[in-house]
């Protein structure tokens, strides 16, 4: 499922311009605007006001769509020289409206603003192919994974201020996974590792001649860290439905026609085992200032107890005594170490279970249903010999 931030009421837009006064919801509890009212007077800075309340920040709040501020978010624009500008103040904590100082010469009626993010190069953006989150449901790692906006500041009339919409560029993948296995129940979710057959990760360096942002370097996979601060064994796994509240998580990937393998990768902090669930996505266009719902079912690979045949046999060899009919004893196929079990194909006496005899000195090929489709030990010896078998030692079965 697909949300734009747009559509639906979770726009990332920015509008920025010189103002007085701010507006705010009752219910928000953090700091409105933290600068002090004096700094107008600067004539050797612009101020960019950030404000429009709950619909244009940083970070989100996946059930009631407010957007807020958050410590180390600088702005970057353009000035009359060319020059690409960084914001000279940014806020220091999580707050609905700033006011942002930015140095040069701005004289003319718009002009590039760009959000590039944390901790970036100059002129530089890149969705980092390591992120982390230490907390379910939250986005505040958004800045430094590599979320980023692009803008024209419209001088607005009869006013000396600049208004605009930064629409980001990134999408955003929430993770919501859930399982009804009272094993993983008792996991914790510490990664989620998505590799995609073409680049998700990015490198982009601005241009500060067109002002367009043109990509660099690039990676086909993101690993998602879940762990930290207060969850230093990573997200809960204890619901048995879609919950964001529970271990939501937020991954921010390049946008563009992706398939997408997700690995969950689950942790028992009793055996202090650990392993991976993987789902395979469709191909899908993940476009840019839209998230989009990730939920996950998961469960262990379930190998029953109905495919294992003698060669060539009429019937599997623990027919009747399936580890799935879950029969008493030792009366069943075994299925842990140091049990066992009698009651399996033993003789020729056992005419369907028992392998199919025959076929004298020449070729014997099967013929019987459970088979004959199916590839001879000949066969099977020279896909190990010349063929490239792997074995993934961290998927859980």
């Amino acid at each position: 499922k697909q949300h734009s931030f747009t559509s639906q009421l979770k726009s990332l837009a920015l509008v920025f311009g010189i103002a007085l006064t701010f507006a705010s919801c009752a219910n928000e509890d953090v700091a409105q605007n933290p600068t002090n009212p004096n700094d107008d007077n600067d004539k050797n800075l612009t101020t960019f006001v950030a404000g429009d309340e709950t619909k244009t920040r940083t970070s989100l709040d996946y059930n009631s769509s407010d957007f807020y501020w958050q410590a180390g978010d600088y702005i970057y624009v353009k000035d009359d020289d060319g020059v690409l500008q960084k914001s000279s103040n940014a806020p220091t904590q999580k707050v609905a409206a700033f006011k942002y100082k930015v140095p040069g010469k701005f004289t003319g009626n718009s002009y590039k603003v760009y959000y590039l993010g944390k901790y970036n190069n100059v002129g530089q953006v890149t969705i980092s192919d390591q992120q982390t989150q230490t907390a379910p449901d939250n986005t505040e790692h958004f800045g430094t994974a590599g979320d980023y906006g692009i803008a024209t500041a419209n001088k607005v009339t009869g006013k000396q201020q600049f208004a605009f919409e930064l629409e980001h560029q990134a999408a955003y993948l929430v993770f919501q996974p859930y399982t009804s296995n009272t094993i993983l129940q008792s996991c914790y979710l510490t990664k989620i590792e998505v590799t995609s057959d073409n680049d998700i990760a990015e490198t982009y360096t601005v241009n500060t001649s067109t002002g367009a942002l043109t990509s660099s370097a690039g990676g086909k996979k993101i690993v998602l860290t879940t762990k930290g601060g207060g969850n230093p064994n990573g997200f809960p796994l204890t619901n048995s439905s879609a919950s964001v509240t529970t271990n939501g998580a937020y991954m921010v990937i390049k946008p563009g026609t992706h398939i997408l393998k997700v690995r969950y990768w689950l942790k028992d902090v009793a055996t202090n085992v650990e392993g991976t669930i993987t789902k395979v996505l469709p191909s899908t266009a993940y476009a840019s200032n839209t998230y989009y719902d990730m939920t996950a079912n998961l469960d262990v690979k379930n190998y029953d107890g109905d495919h294992y045949y003698m060669w060539d046999a009429e019937k599997q060899y623990w027919y009747g005594y399936e580890w799935t009919q879950h029969l008493s004893g030792n009366t069943g196929q075994p299925t842990l170490n140091g049990n066992s079990s009698s009651n399996y194909a033993q003789s020729n006496s056992d005419v369907s279970r028992w392998h199919h005899e025959g076929g004298g000195s020449s070729r014997f090929d099967a013929t019987r249903s459970s088979c004959k489709d199916l590839p001879n030990a000949n066969e099977m010896s020279w896909y190990c010999m010349y063929g490239d078998p792997r074995w993934d030692g961290d998927e859980l079965w």
